[in-house]
């Protein structure tokens, strides 16, 4: 960005001007303006209220302060970026509690502003001296230019009052050349510099990525396991209940167990369980023996309860043994015997459970030697924005199209926030 200022005497004289231009065409030189200690925007009646403001000291002769601040020609801003570094000139001026009308113009090739600043403050009175400003502007400029990712201004340039850039400004020739002796190896240290940011940026992000995979298995593992054990509880509940319930109702319990699951294996699981209900001494002789009646043999209500409870429990018990028969089966990809398999289910599922979260400790430690993403990215921020326009070029040659697009991104974040956008939609 280029400034410029100066003084005069006639406010009214210069809101026109900025309205209408030598020419007095006024039909789209304003893009917009806006006031700064003023009810109005207009440029024209900000010009007589500030006539009117400065009337009140006699004493000085040039009341008119004018800057011209203008934009490189390929920057694209807009309204809030402008009116930004406008804020920010009048900061560093002290000049924030002056009356002050910003005016954009739209008539020339680069974005370009004027602003009209009564000297006079509204209050006091007092007369704001100028005396030191270019060094002020410039060093807001500069500050600027690098908070917004806009092009930087290396040697100083004129500009003519209606924005337009003149010719440059004799500055010290042995400075330039010292000035640009260092900044060409600062230029590649901050080049190296993002590079390697980058790469340790896709280290994390890699990281990132193992880490959600690794926590991923390990809820896996601990599913399996808590699938697994409530499948040991569901079938040693209901074998429990079943040994129970057949001690209560058969002589021999064992041998009416073994005849129970074979008729399962052979007849199926319903009509086992029907079987035990409707001819119970099929499996074995019941414990307590029927009284002898004119009907024929019965059992007594104790014998009854007792083997139809060992029915339901039978079925309970068959379904909980192919549950956890399907469970053994996928993790061992074979039967095996019922007890062993269950040992050996939860030997490793348990095992499972231990790797994956040794997996996942190690990818966590690794991380911790890493800084965090969200501190990379930040770093990465605010060293590009200090890349001039040919820096970030020649960087973007040097890059991948996924490392292309974060430095787009982050740059846009940079100036984002730096004009208050970051908590926008």
């Amino acid at each position: 960005m280029i400034g410029v200022s100066s003084s005069s005497r006639s406010f009214t004289s210069l809101g026109r001007y900025l309205v209408a231009g030598r020419d007095g065409n006024a039909e789209g030189r304003i893009a917009w303006s806006s006031g700064r200690n003023l009810p109005t925007s207009d440029p024209e009646l900000a010009a007589k209220i500030m006539r009117a403001t400065a009337s009140q000291n006699v004493r000085v002769a040039q009341p008119v302060y004018h800057l011209a601040l203008s934009f490189d020609p390929r920057d694209i801003v807009d309204r809030a970026a402008m009116e930004r570094v406008a804020d920010r000139v009048l900061a560093e001026l002290k000049l924030n509690q002056h009356q002050a009308i910003i005016v954009a113009h739209g008539d020339r090739a680069h974005p370009h502003m004027h602003i009209l600043i009564n000297r006079v403050h509204p209050e006091t009175g007092r007369v704001w001296d100028r005396w030191q400003d270019y060094p002020l502007i410039q060093r807001a400029l500069r500050e600027e230019e690098r908070a917004l990712g806009l092009r930087q201004v290396e040697t100083a340039r004129a500009v003519d009052r209606d924005g337009g850039v003149g010719g440059s400004i004799a500055v010290d020739a042995g400075a330039q050349k010292q000035a640009a002796k260092h900044r060409e190896p600062v230029g590649r240290e901050l080049l190296a510099a993002i590079r390697e940011d980058l790469a340790t940026h896709d280290r994390v992000s890699q990281f990132g990525q193992q880490r959600f995979a690794a926590e991923r298995d390990v809820s896996g593992a601990q599913a399996k396991r808590d699938q697994i054990e409530s499948a040991i509880r569901r079938y040693n509940r209901s074998e429990s209940a079943l040994d129970g319930s057949l001690a209560r109702a058969y002589q021999d319990p064992h041998a009416a167990k073994a005849a129970f699951l074979a008729a399962a294996d052979k007849n199926g699981e319903r009509d086992a369980a029907r079987m035990m209900r409707e001819k119970p001494e099929v499996f074995g002789p019941v414990r307590i023996v029927g009284r002898q009646t004119s009907a024929g043999a019965a059992q007594p209500p104790e014998a009854i309860a007792a083997v139809r409870e060992a029915a339901g429990y039978g079925l309970e018990f068959l379904a909980a043994r192919r549950e956890i028969g399907k469970l053994l089966e996928r993790q061992h990809h074979g039967a095996m015997p019922a007890r062993q398999g269950i040992e050996a289910a939860r030997e490793m599922v348990a095992g499972g459970v231990a790797v994956a979260r040794g997996r996942l400790e190690s990818i966590r430690q690794a991380e911790r030697t890493l800084p965090s993403q969200d501190r990379l990215e930040l770093r990465l921020a605010q060293r590009l924005r200090q890349l001039s326009l040919p820096e970030f070029e020649k960087l973007r040659l040097m890059l991948t199209p996924p490392h292309v697009s974060l430095t787009y991104k982050l740059r846009q974040m940079v100036r984002d926030a730096a004009l208050g956008r970051d908590g926008e939609q």
